[in-house]
């Protein structure tokens, strides 16, 4: 039970609580669902999506971390390259966001690393046209050459954005972000 910690914990705070809603959520991802929440965050706008994927944890997570690849299948990321360092490293993305936000730039450094069976990969902006930029993904093995796969991003722009605009687009790019990961690895591993 303690392997789960890591999802009790950030769940609990999305307002997710055992053990109800933890058969309702194993059912939503079990049927293919990528289920996608809005977090509480102060003076922040964060989104979590969780999704199971069909693929070793350690091949989903190889893509996941191949930042300037992220033109080839993540929404809206129209230029993406490594300015320095391999894996961990310094990466420059360019967003083509809806509006008010429109083209957004982020200077942003990654770590990687695993804790146990769990691959996780964080990044945080360190300059670009957001006021705040970061996020976090974790890909866990669920049985055989399955994973699954928890993406999260917290923004702050830097102009008035409107509460209910800004949390339902950022829930939306978390969850169509996994979707389109299904699809790239289905893509790379059947041609």
């Amino acid at each position: 039970m303690r392997h789960w910690i890591w999802l009790v914990v950030p769940l609990l705070g999305a307002g997710l609580h055992p053990p109800a809603a933890w058969a309702d959520l194993r059912r939503e991802l079990d049927s293919g669902n990528v289920v996608a929440i809005s977090v509480p965050a102060e003076q922040a706008h964060r989104a979590r999506a969780l999704g199971l994927v069909d693929a070793p944890a350690a091949r989903v997570f190889a893509v996941l971390t191949d930042v300037p690849n992220y033109v080839h299948f993540a929404p809206r990321i129209a230029e993406a390259r490594m300015l320095e360092g391999s894996g961990q490293g310094l990466y420059e993305l360019v967003a083509k966001l809806p509006w008010p936000l429109g083209k957004t730039r982020a200077r942003m450094r990654l770590q990687q690393g695993r804790r146990g069976a769990v691959y996780v990969a964080r990044w945080k902006m360190l300059e670009g046209t957001l006021a705040r930029y970061e996020g976090a993904v974790w890909v866990k093995p669920w049985g055989r050459n399955r994973c699954l796969v928890i993406y999260e991003m917290l923004l702050t722009p830097r102009l008035p954005v409107p509460e209910a605009l800004l949390s339902n687009g950022l829930r939306r790019a978390v969850q169509k972000f996994v979707l389109a990961l299904r699809q790239r690895i289905v893509t790379l591993e059947h041609g």
